[in-house]
This record gives structure tokens, sequence and C-alpha cells, in this order.
């Protein structure tokens, strides 16, 4: 925080010496040894403060006041008068030509500071509002109380401050005082010091603690003078200090200085609150206009006096085309708002408040689109002078998107559901399978109770669509273990090649039974692929597989395998019937087998789909080309890893 600037005006070096030694760690300081010179640097550059000698050749010191107090940009800079030729008349003068207090030499650093810092407190104040005119007059209802215990005291206090102010209170305690304060703040409170119960000290601070009673100055008043407790009381926020015995003119110039004060803080307060309130309605307009949801008010009759421009943009409307119209006619689409107003009403704006509960309302714009508003609406006024604001918040984008939300949230269920029920019956139905298959195979190898031919035959039938079924189960258990993220992989570095051949041989049979050629075309170098082994092999299988599933008779399938890019790719071409572009955009959905299942080949449609998910759990993807009567290509692609150079 910047330090004050004080100026310090005193002929006697001395003198400046000793303020300066006092003041230098408080207060950035300049001099001045005459009141000319001191008026010069004040209109160079305004301190925050000044202290000024009385008594100097030249120019006096009530020179100097009246000079400032001339001056309309000087008024209002406070000034601390010092002297060491006290007298109640020369006292009473320098307040009543403006001085804000008067310290008699010789001065003590503690007293000095405490003095300047409370000045400084009411200057803060001050600076609030414009400067002030310096003509003052105590005004005739101003209040004040006295808190003293001694009741003489108080007489003495009433006689001579009567004429001043409009109304002396008194307390004879601390506790009294802040109840009074509290009921009716006074205009300037008169404080001793000692008293039973809760002393002065206590009842400045309790006032300074205070955000609005802060604002009242307050006076203390007592014979325990000392320079100690001087600076205690002006530290606990206390505006004067002044000793018993007093002067009366002293007293009445001192009173009138701090009314003087008060009724400038008042003034500087009022400024500042019609400041912000003449701000405040300049500017709700422009508050209005700019908000982002769209505001309406309609008079008793439902005629627009108000609409904002989000309200416009929102109706498809200027606001010069609807203001002083029903808004039933001259909004469109507006007939569902207004008979949710007409359901609602307003409430009184005293009684608005957001509830956890909202209605959401649909408003079809002039373009023909919906969107979706969440009105709120209060009330101003009564009758025929009752206006009615309609809050209109635009949360089409929200309700899609929770709309949305909830789909997936009911999607993910039943995709759960369903991969829970597939897992149940694969393992319900793998375990008597199991024993089927394994007593059929017992059948077909018993030697001492051999078959004959056409039970053989039947048993093979039975053994086969049994083996079709376990391999079902096994890619129903793959796909609801991959949906339910519990598939466990392991990638390593696999070589294409044999990963192809591989693959090529556990199908040889399938299309020699078919009656397909089968080919390889493999790299001349050893390429490998990041995959999982097993699950590798899985893929190629499948769609080897299917190759040869779909494809004619007398025809091929071949497995190419290339590497480019960083990426290992597996394709593999047949010449079987071929996908029309509707067809291969459904090619990967679970059991859909394009409406190719009622026929003799095999299958459930899970291959393709089973063989996608592992490639994109490898870090590859499985994308097909196809034409109808010209055959496919299923592309694997998977991330190549280079070789170590040895």
């Amino acid at each position: 925080m910047n330090r004050p600037e004080l100026l310090l005006v005193d002929d006697d070096p001395v003198a400046i010496e000793m303020l300066s030694h006092m003041l230098a760690g408080f207060a950035r300081l300049r001099f001045a040894r005459t009141g000319p010179e001191a008026l010069r640097l004040v209109r160079e550059r305004c301190p925050d403060l000044m202290l000024l000698d009385a008594e100097m050749p030249g120019m006096h010191g009530i020179e100097v006041l009246q000079a400032l107090r001339a001056d309309a940009k000087l008024c209002r800079l406070p000034v601390i008068v010092i002297t060491s030729h006290r007298s109640a008349v020369l006292e009473a003068s320098m307040f009543e030509n403006g001085a804000a207090d008067f310290l008699p030499k010789p001065l003590t650093a503690p007293q000095v500071i405490a003095r300047v810092q409370a000045q400084l407190r009411i200057q803060r104040i001050a600076e609030l509002a414009d400067r002030m005119p310096p003509a003052f007059a105590a005004r005739s209802g101003a209040s004040l109380l006295v808190v003293d215990d001694d009741l003489s005291a108080i007489q003495t206090l009433q006689s001579v401050l009567a004429p001043l102010v409009g109304q002396i209170r008194f307390a004879t305690d601390g506790s009294q005082a802040l109840k009074l304060i509290a009921q009716d703040p006074p205009d300037l409170v008169l404080l001793d010091v000692q008293m039973p119960g809760i002393d002065g000290f206590e009842v400045c601070r309790a006032i300074q603690a205070d955000p609005v009673l802060r604002q009242i100055p307050v006076a203390m008043l007592t014979r325990f003078s000392d320079a100690e407790n001087e600076a205690r009381g002006l530290d606990s926020g206390a505006t004067d200090f002044i000793a018993k015995p007093y002067q009366k003119a002293v007293l009445v110039a001192r009173v009138r200085n701090l009314l003087r004060i008060k009724q400038e803080n008042d003034q500087a307060l009022r400024a500042l609150s019609e400041h912000w309130q003449r701000l405040g309605a300049a500017r709700v307009t422009d508050i209005v206009a700019a908000a982002s949801d769209a505001i309406v008010s309609l008079d008793s009759d439902g005629r627009v006096v108000l609409i904002n421009t989000s309200a416009c943009s929102l109706f498809g409307v200027s606001s010069d085309a609807v203001l002083g119209l029903p808004a039933s006619a001259s909004l469109h689409g507006a007939s569902g708002l207004m008979a949710w107003l007409a359901l609602h009403g307003g409430s009184p704006a005293s009684e608005h408040r957001a509830t956890a509960k909202t209605e959401i309302v649909a408003l079809v714009k002039a373009d023909g689109t919906q969107c979706l508003l969440e009105p709120t609406s209060f009330r101003v006024g009564e009758d025929e002078a009752a206006i009615t604001t309609l809050l209109l918040r635009d949360v089409t984008a929200r309700e899609q998107a929770l709309e949305a939300a909830l789909a997936h949230q009911a999607a993910e269920a039943a995709s759960r559901t369903k991969s829970m029920m597939l897992s149940y019956i694969a393992h319900e139905i793998g375990n008597p399978l199991n024993g089927i298959l394994g007593y059929g195979q017992l059948m077909a190898s018993d030697a001492a109770h051999p078959l004959d031919e056409v039970q053989a035959k039947r048993l093979n039938s039975l053994l086969t669509s049994g083996w079709h079924l376990q391999s079902l189960m096994r890619d129903v258990m793959d796909l609801s273990r991959i949906e339910a993220g519990k598939f466990a992989m392991t990638l390593a570095s696999v070589d294409a090649a044999i990963a192809a051949k591989a693959a090529m041989d556990a199908t040889t049979g399938q299309a020699e039974l078919a009656r397909i050629s089968m080919r390889a075309a493999l790299p001349d170098v050893p390429v490998c692929a990041s995959a999982d082994p097993g699950r590798l092999h899985q893929c190629l299988v499948n769609l080897l597989s299917n190759a040869i599933k779909y494809n004619q008779p007398g025809g091929s399938v071949s497995l190419t395998v290339t590497a480019e890019e960083g990426t290992v790719c597996f394709a593999v071409l047949d010449t079987g019937l071929g996908m029309t572009a509707e067809q291969c955009a459904h090619l990967f959905e679970p059991f859909n087998r394009l409406g190719r299942g009622e026929g003799d080949i095999r299958g459930a449609g899970l291959g393709l789909v089973i063989s996608r998910l592992l490639a994109e759990a490898m870090g590859g993807a499985l994308s097909v080309e196809s034409h109808p009567g010209k055959g496919s290509c299923f592309t694997l692609r998977l991330s190549q890893v280079r070789r170590q150079a040895i």
C-alpha cells in the first residue's frame, strides 16, 4: 500500500527535523519554511495532509488556512495546526478557519502519528464525493450524544453546546451508550474515558467495528489527557481527543469542526449512493438488452411494453414492430407461453424464487423450427399498473443432450443385460453340449460296438451340428466379454507371414470341400505386426472362412500380406456374391446376416463383429470393399513392429 504524503510547514529547522524523525517511517514527507512556499507546493501536488505551524514570519497560519479554503481544489485538504503559543482564542480561531486539528508543542511521536492517522481516516470517506464547499453551518437538527458518569459534567456540556445542536442525549455508562447509538445513531459522540463497566476505549472500538456506525465522529473528553491515553484513544478510532478542563470557545470550535466533518461525510456518502443509483438506472436498459435470456414485459392488458434483443431473435420480430401490441397476436408461437402464464400467473417480484422443478414449454418459431423454453415470471405493481415480466431461457440444447444421455444410458443398460443373458445362455448350453459331443465321439470310435452306415452318417450329422453350436457359443461368449470390457489380450510382435500360413492351413479343408482354390501372397522379407497371436489367428480364420462360405463353386480366395507406412495389411479377397453399399453399412451389426440366413450356409452373424472388435482392441481396424456379383475384399490393418538391427 502507498504511504501517505505529508507536507510539513514550519519556519523552525529544529521542529522540521523533529517531525521528520517522528514521521519518516510512516509517511512520505515534503517541507516548506514559509506560508507562500507551502501554498506553491500544495498547488503543484496536493498532499494527503498538512502539518502547519500557527505563527510564521510573513504569512500567518490563519492566512494559509484562509487561502486553502478559498481554493475549490484545495479546500478539502486536512490541516493539523501545531504551535508553541497555545491559547483558547488561537485554537478556536484556527478551527473557525477550517483547521482539522490543533496540537500544542511540545509534541510526542505517538501523539502526532495518532492524530495524523485519525485525520487520514476521515479523509478517505470525504474523497468518495466531489469537493464540498468550505462554508459550514451546523444544521439545526444535529444530534449529540454525551457519555459521562459525572452528571455535573453532563450539565455543563449541555449548557455550552445546546445553542450549537438540535438535540442532546445522555448516557452514564458504556453499555447504555452503545444501546442508544444502535437505536438512533447521533451525529457526534462526546465520550468520557474512565467509566464503570465498559470504558471509553471499548465503546470506541465497538463503534468502529460496525460498518454503519463507524462513520460517526467520536471525541474523547477526559481529564486523563496524557500522550499515552491520547494515542490509545485515537488508535481506537476516536476522531478527536479533548482534555479537561477545556475552554468553552475551544470546545465549541472543536465540536463545530467535528459536526462539519460529519455533514461532509454524510454528503459524500449520499453523493456516492446517488451516483450508483443513477449509474444503475442508466444501465438497466443496456443490461436487459444484452441479457442472453429472452425478456418480455407485458402490461395488465397483455401488451408488450419491453422486449430485449434475445427475445426479438427468438420470436423473429423487431422491438419497434411489437411494442404496444398484444403479445398473443404479435409474437409468433406465443400462444403456449400465454397459456402457461394464464395458468401460473406472475408472482410479485418480492415473492419470486427459483424452484427446483421447472416446466418446459415448446415454441414453434416463424421458420418452423421448434425450441424448448424454460419460463419464469414475476409481477411488479398491482391492478392496472401491474407489469408482468417473462424470462425465457432456451434449453433446447440442454434437453436434447439430456435426452441423448438418457437414451445412451438405456442402450448401455440393454447391452449389459443382453451380454449377461448371452453369457448365461452360452454357459448353461455349453455344459450339456460338451456331454453330447463327448458321448457322440465315443460312439463314433467304439470298436466293440460299431455303428452301421446309416447310424454313422446320422451320428456325423449330430456331431457336425454340435460343433457348429459350440463355435456359436464361443462367439457369443467372446462378444459378451468384449462388450463388458473383460476381454484379456496380450500384444506381441507376430510374424505376419507365419500367421497368414497358419490361417490358410486351418481353412484348407473347408476350401477343398467347397471346391474353392486358395492362394497366398506373402512378403519376401519378414514383416511383424503388433497383435495378440491367438486373436490374430481367430480374425484371419473368420475372414477366410467367410470368404469360402459366401463364395461361388469354383471360385477363389486370396490372402495378401503387405507392409506400408508403418502398417501391416492382411487383405482377404474372394470371388463371391459381393454386397451392396447398404448391406456393407449393416455388415458389422451383431446377428445381422444381411438376409442370407435362410440358405444352407451356417452362421450367426457374429464372426465379422467379433473380428472388428478384436482388430480395434489390438489397435488396428477392419474394413471392407465390395461390389455385387464381383466379390469382396476385407482388409485387416495392424501396427507394424520394426525389427531391431543386429
